[in-house]
């Protein structure tokens, strides 16, 4: 909590919060699976771009050839 007695209980009170907050790890861990999940989100989206234009010929090849079996 905040001491709101004065301008200098107030400057105390902000150093108080900044260091709790510095000294606060208990989100660092989330922050680092978010990074983590948006890093291999990434890999994954650029393989599947990479690769989109093959896996659509390949349908369309299979897609053909099944029409064709009728």
């Amino acid at each position: 909590m905040i001491p709101t007695g004065g301008k200098h209980s107030l400057l105390a009170g902000a150093k108080a919060l900044a260091k709790r907050f510095a000294a606060d790890q208990s989100g660092a861990t989330m922050v680092e699976y978010g990074l983590l999940v948006a890093m291999i989100s990434a890999a994954i989206m650029g393989t599947l771009l990479s690769i989109s234009e093959e896996i659509k010929t390949d349908f369309n090849y299979i897609s053909e050839n099944l029409g064709k079996a009728k």
